[in-house]
């Protein structure tokens, strides 16, 4: 059940857990909990928001005895090209040049190994080259044309992963953005440089033409307690071409922590970016939070240290730790999680900020 968190107890929960990590740092192998954890149970898939069709095809894996890695690409590909989901690979939204330009990220925890691919176009499974970056070359990150080019030489057809849905949006936004659009005039420009865009702004603009952050975190421990992690997106409808928001950064969108746990973002990806989300999320862990206090902890940072206390934007944390258990925060009450162990599927709604 979904808890409204008062601010006065968050900033205080968040100090006391704060306090309480700095004291063993350096430290990482205690086992340490600062709040209840919820259920532990191997093998566990947790996807963000209620993607069932995504903890289904992970879970598959692990039922029968598969590695995280693996888990975590299936549910990928299946969210990838599921016909009803605007958020990631065939039939996202596109950017204001009309293209469709999808980004990625992977992650093995028992190598900490990487993948990603930025600005992909033309490619239904930007999670399999993501993952072919990891395993096949020396590099962690591939973009823009290039990527594509890398998928053709790895197997991969290009083709056309737009959709009608998409078309239609991309004639909406044409039609109705008028001044809303991610480009700054002069005076906005003077202004985002001495403090953040003003919440009532943001208001204006979310409202004005519909804006999608539509991302989707993959991640798992299996029987063995090996930790993986996919995120993949079709980003920022109505962006500038080329540009990346926080999944296919790793350390913002996705972080894996060997013997530790993985943790991913959904929501505004340059809020996400500027506190490295993910990467703090699992050094939280590390050092003895339980996933929830730990996305709790990241998303205070983002709110008070980078936003002056404005809750103006929409991001949500995931996390799972190598013991089973998970946990979640979103600055935005009504966000939930799907996860999938022995005792079954299940939604989870999970806690949030409130002034």
């Amino acid at each position: 059940m979904s808890r409204n968190v008062s601010r006065r107890d968050f900033l205080e929960k968040a100090a006391g857990a704060t306090a309480g990590a700095a004291v063993i740092k350096g430290m990482p192998n205690l086992n340490l909990t600062y709040a209840t954890g919820s259920p532990a149970g191997l093998p566990l898939v947790l996807v963000s928001g209620g993607k069932t069709w995504a903890s289904d095809a992970a879970w598959e894996v692990l039922a029968d005895g598969g590695e995280a890695l693996d888990a975590v690409h299936a549910g990928a590909m299946a969210a990838e090209v599921y016909p009803r989901d605007s958020s990631v690979g065939v039939g996202g939204l596109p950017n204001e040049s009309g293209m469709l330009q999808l980004d990625c990220s992977i992650m093995d925890g028992r190598s900490m190994q990487c993948g990603a691919v930025g600005c992909i176009e033309d490619i239904e499974h930007p999670s399999s080259v993501a993952r072919a970056v990891m395993e096949w070359t020396d590099h962690c990150m591939i973009v823009g044309r290039y990527a594509t080019e890398f998928a053709i030489k790895m197997g991969h057809q290009v083709t056309d992963i737009s959709s009608e849905r998409s078309r239609s949006w991309y004639r909406r936004w044409i039609g109705e953005r008028s001044d809303v659009d991610d480009w700054l005039s002069a005076d906005e420009r003077a202004e985002k440089m001495k403090r953040p865009l003003p919440p009532s702004e943001r208001r204006r603009r979310q409202r004005e033409v519909e804006r999608n952050y539509g991302t989707i975190n993959i991640l798992a421990v299996d029987e063995q307690g090996q930790v993986a992690g996919c995120t993949t997106t079709s980003g920022l409808s109505g962006k500038i071409p080329g540009r990346c928001g926080d999944s296919p950064i790793i350390g913002a969108g996705l972080y894996v922590l060997r013997d530790v746990g993985a943790a991913g973002f959904t929501g505004r990806g340059e809020e996400v970016i500027r506190v490295c989300g993910s990467f703090t999320v699992c050094e939280h862990m590390r050092r003895g939070l339980s996933p929830t206090e730990a996305c709790r902890e990241s998303i205070r940072r983002m709110v008070e240290e980078t936003n002056d206390g404005e809750a103006s934007f929409s991001d949500n944390a995931v996390a799972i730790n190598a013991r089973g258990e998970y946990g979640s925060f979103s600055v935005r009450r009504g966000y939930s999680y799907t996860i999938h162990n022995p005792d079954g599927r299940q939604q989870v709604d999970g806690e949030y900020w409130s002034e």
